[in-house]
Order: structure tokens, then sequence, then C-alpha cells
């Protein structure tokens, strides 16, 4: 049996997606609560790690297993061992040519950042403080370079294992929003594919370009002169969200 799992967590205790040894994961609670439903070592494979503080509200996970289980049994049984250190929302029977990773079309991600004078103590682990207000029509704008198929290689920070860093960007958005009575932006992304930190680093490049930091001509040359690349400062992860996986 392949059963494919739809879940959420809020990451600010959490050391990301991935097991490691010693630390509180998402892998390491889904793992430890499939074994405690199924009776059996169970191996997860995900759509994609996120990190140390990343949030997800629909990140979609897969796993194998010997035992056929109701899906609302399997939903009602891995909410009550992970005691609301994550969320299942759906779990559904698939076939075995399924892949979390590989059979995604499309994800989708935002990051948050908010502005004024004093941080929102609400916000704390949410959304990333940015100070000032930006000039947001120049963030809208930058934002818009990110469209369509590019070498992202000036936006990734070391350590991804991709075999390429070409990547197509379908839609990048900036909305004016307001959290907790806070005035803030939400700059949401939709790619086939994501690198590392890539956009914790494009949300920079577009802050930076409405704080007057950086140009949208700079920005462009970026793509076909990686190498000429300034300062890769990924925003602080508590900002960033996956949103939806597309199959």
């Amino acid at each position: 049996m392949r059963i494919k799992l739809t879940l959420g967590y809020d990451g600010t205790d959490l050391c990301g997606f991935q097991r490691q040894n010693g630390l509180k994961t998402v892998q390491g609670l889904l793992e430890d609560a499939l074994k405690s439903l199924y009776g059996e070592d169970i191996c997860v494979s995900a759509s994609g790690r996120t990190d140390a503080g990343v949030h997800a509200l629909a990140q979609v996970v897969h796993y194998d297993c010997g035992k056929r289980l109701l899906t609302e049994r399997i939903v009602g049984g891995l909410n009550y061992y992970l005691q609301g250190a994550a969320v299942i929302s759906k779990a559904e029977e698939v076939g075995e040519d399924f892949d979390a990773r590989k059979s995604a079309h499309r994800k989708t991600y935002f990051y948050d950042m908010y502005f004024g004078d004093c941080e929102n103590p609400v916000l704390k682990n949410r959304a990333y403080f940015a100070g000032k207000t930006p000039d947001t029509d120049a963030m809208r704008a930058a934002a818009e370079l990110f469209v369509g198929t590019h070498d992202f290689l000036a936006f990734r920070c070391e350590g991804s294992s991709a075999k390429t860093t070409v990547r197509t960007v379908f839609s990048c958005s900036l909305d004016e929003i307001n959290l907790y009575g806070s005035s803030a932006v939400r700059i949401t992304i939709t790619s086939d594919g994501f690198l590392y930190k890539m956009v914790r680093i494009v949300c920079g490049f577009i802050l930076r370009a409405g704080q007057g930091k950086i140009t949208n001509a700079r920005i462009s040359s970026l793509f076909s002169d990686p190498a000429a690349a300034l300062p890769k400062i990924p925003l602080p992860p508590q900002g960033l969200y996956l949103q939806k996986v597309e199959y």
C-alpha cells in the first residue's frame, strides 16, 4: 500500500523537515507516529524539505506499508500520536507510481513581512519585521522579474544537490495585507521547483528593491551573470510558508 498524506505544521520549534539525530524534526515526529500506529518502521518521502523555522500549510508526503487501514483511522491515529506538533488533514491511497517529490508539478510558497516603528510581538514567529515601510510598487516590479524560465544560480545558497539551477517561475506576486494591525506584504511564488533557500533569497532581493538598495536592472543582470551576484542574504525563516503542492 502507498499512502499520500497532506499535513501542516508550525516550524517555530522544529529543526526542519528532515530527520536529524537528537533533534525535533517533522520527519522524525511523523515516522515515530507511524510506527506507533502501524507497529512497524515506516519511512516517509516528502515533496520537499523545509528548513528550520519554516511553516507549512499543506506539505505532502508518501509512505509504503504492508497493512491496510481506513484513511479516516490513519488521519485520526496520526493526529493522536503527533499531539499537535503537526496536523494531518488528509490521507489517500495512491498508486505505486505516485512520488511526493517527483510527481509534483508546481509548488507555491508565500513570505510574509511587516513594517512599522517597532516589532509586533504577536508576529514574532509568524512574519519578518522589515522596519520602515518600503516602496511596494518597486517591490511589485521587482517580483515580476522572476517570472519565466531562468537560471537561478545567483539565487540559491550552497548545499543544494540539484542537478540543474534552471527553474520556471509561473507567478511571483506581491499583495499588501494587514497582519494583526501591522501593515504588511505577502510575496507569493509558484514554480516547478525551488533551489536551496531560493524563495528567501528572492524575497530578500525584492525587499531591497523596495528599500532602494538595488535596481531592477541589477537584479535582471544576475540571471545572465550569476558570478557577479551581490551577497546572498536569505530572509529569516519565520516568514516563509509552504502553501500548496500541485500534482
